[in-house]
């Protein structure tokens, strides 16, 4: 955590690493969670994602991992594409 703080642009990989998921092991810890949201504090969409209040999307999802997706192509349920 240290480490991201200190990089230029970390905002999205700190939200992703301090998203809350309710799981005490998963979770950081106090100190750490008051330093995500410091630095996260100009922007609100990601501090949404912190406390588990906002999914990503697509659009940043390309972003992170450097493609987007085609255009047209439909997210399905899990247990539909599987019977197929």
């Amino acid at each position: 955590m240290d480490a991201l703080l200190k990089l230029q642009k970390p905002e999205e990989a700190l939200a992703s690493i301090a998203q809350h998921t309710g799981d005490a092991t998963r979770d950081l810890p106090p100190a750490a969670l008051n330093s995500v949201r410091i630095k996260l504090q100009n922007h609100p969409d990601l501090l949404a994602v912190v406390e588990g209040q906002e999914t990503r999307d697509l659009r940043t999802m390309g972003r992170m991992f450097g493609e987007d997706l085609p255009g047209g192509l439909v997210f399905t349920g899990g247990a539909e594409a599987a019977s197929d």
